[in-house]
């Protein structure tokens, strides 16, 4: 039996005060935060996809799948993907423009040849 909950349901004291969430390492937001992305990165690879942790840090692969990666992250916390529209990412790390992104992908594909 799936749970099913809403953001418009959650109650969160930091917002109330206007104040910012503060993480504490090994704390229980930290922890939620690590058993989450922990289960999206299962679930990714029992799907066959690749996890941002398969790739150098950095690389034009990386940053491919770490986009992925966030995005089924919102879908597990209840976003749903077709409120995003087309042209819509949640992270874009490293590179100043798509020219220069592409640029990087192509140098990675010609050393791995």
């Amino acid at each position: 039996m799936a749970l099913k909950f809403s953001c418009v349901d959650a109650e969160n004291q930091s917002m109330k005060n206007n104040k910012p969430l503060e993480i504490i390492l090994g704390g229980s937001v930290d922890m939620e935060a690590q058993s989450l992305g922990l289960s999206v990165a299962a679930i990714r690879k029992a799907q066959g996809k690749k996890n941002p942790d398969d790739f150098p840090v950095d690389s034009p692969e990386w940053h491919r799948v770490c986009e992925e990666f966030v995005n089924d992250v919102y879908v597990a916390l209840g976003g749903d993907p077709n409120d995003m529209s087309d042209d819509f990412t949640f992270f874009e790390l490293g590179y100043e423009s798509e020219e220069a992104y592409q640029q990087a992908l192509e140098e990675e594909r010609r050393k791995q040849t």
